[in-house]
């Protein structure tokens, strides 16, 4: 009996393996990546993401798990043992336009309006390799009860997109690091 238990077990395992070929979904592409980290470079596979026709980045899958939010996506830390929330998230700020208003600076206020204290634009550092379609990218950090934010406006053809990185001031050299590096990656892709 436990030889068909056995073989039962290894074919459903196939199975779910095989599925995507089956069902002509393409696995999304991986690439070696490498950053410093703590002056150590480490190496790991990204897996990218895409929005067609808005915008794609390189992300830790191993570490990292999508979720779609109304707005965009979230990138949150799978297994997360610390004490906030260690996220990076890329969403539509084209519902906040407003004629003749400062979209960073609402985001800005709203921050400010939760208890958080912000650095202004001038004097949050950007974010090495992040670009987008404008230069410089506009931003600000927040912190408050021992979280980190950064937050940047990134405007291209597909849209404003608002980019949070937020995590514990205790993880901004690890898990922080790793979420600039993806920061980098971030591309718009041309209107389709």
């Amino acid at each position: 009996m436990r030889f068909w238990k056995r073989t039962l077990l290894a074919a459903l395992l196939v199975l779910a393996v095989a599925a995507p070929a089956f069902s002509g979904a393409q696995a999304p592409p991986t690439r070696t990546e490498t950053l410093l980290l703590e002056g150590e470079p480490e190496t790991w596979e990204a897996t990218e993401y895409r929005e067609e026709g808005l915008f794609s980045l390189w992300f830790d899958a191993r570490h990292f798990g999508a979720v779609r939010t109304e707005e965009g996506v979230r990138f949150e830390l799978l297994d997360n043992a610390l004490d906030g929330p260690v996220s990076f998230s890329v969403e539509s700020a084209d519902g906040l336009r407003r004629e003749n208003g400062d979209i960073l600076d609402d985001v800005r206020v709203g921050y400010r309006a939760e208890g958080w204290e912000t650095i202004a634009a001038e004097a949050s550092d950007p974010v090495p390799g992040f670009h987008f379609e404008q230069d410089p990218v506009a931003g600000f950090a927040a912190m408050k009860g021992g979280q980190t934010a950064r937050v940047f406006l990134a405007e291209a053809a597909s849209g404003a997109w608002l980019v949070t990185l937020r995590c514990p001031a205790e993880a901004a050299e690890g898990w922080g690091a790793r979420m600039e590096h993806m920061l980098g990656s971030l591309r718009p892709l041309p209107g389709e």
